[in-house]
């Protein structure tokens, strides 16, 4: 896991000066990163699955390339909710061998008010490899 314009605390995940700007939607310079890569043998990628805590509003997308372009948003949710659990999104998407498909999660808070943190407990793949 990588994460651009942000920092990670012992609260958890927030941006490097702790306060969130009013922001409305996605920042393109603040995100975390999971990449998957494939190994021999071509790999189905079926979903993605994260655990988050903490309130936070998010988009979630994948691209092939690190330019993330182009890009596929898989969800998002805009409006803060408290402790949003487990999300699960399909992706079904076939990677070639040594492929690597970027996954990002942009956070955001429609409160400008309060300091926001919010953590990413688990991330996990189902995945299948082709024979």
């Amino acid at each position: 896991m990588s994460v651009k314009g942000l920092v990670e605390t012992d609260k958890g995940i927030t941006i490097e000066t702790g306060e969130w700007p009013a922001d409305i939607d996605e920042d393109g310079k603040r995100y975390v990163e999971i990449i998957i890569q494939g190994k021999e043998k071509p790999l189905i990628v079926r979903q993605i699955s994260f655990t988050l805590e903490g309130e936070v509003c998010y988009r979630i997308a994948y691209a092939r390339g690190k330019d993330f372009y182009p890009r596929t948003d898989l969800g998002e949710q805009q409006h803060a909710a408290e402790a949003p659990g487990k999300l699960t999104f399909s992706v079904n998407t076939t990677l070639k061998p040594n492929e690597r498909l970027h996954v990002r999660l942009f956070p955001w808070s429609t409160r400008q008010d309060k300091e926001l943190h919010f953590q990413m407990k688990k991330c996990t793949f189902e995945g299948t490899e082709i024979e």
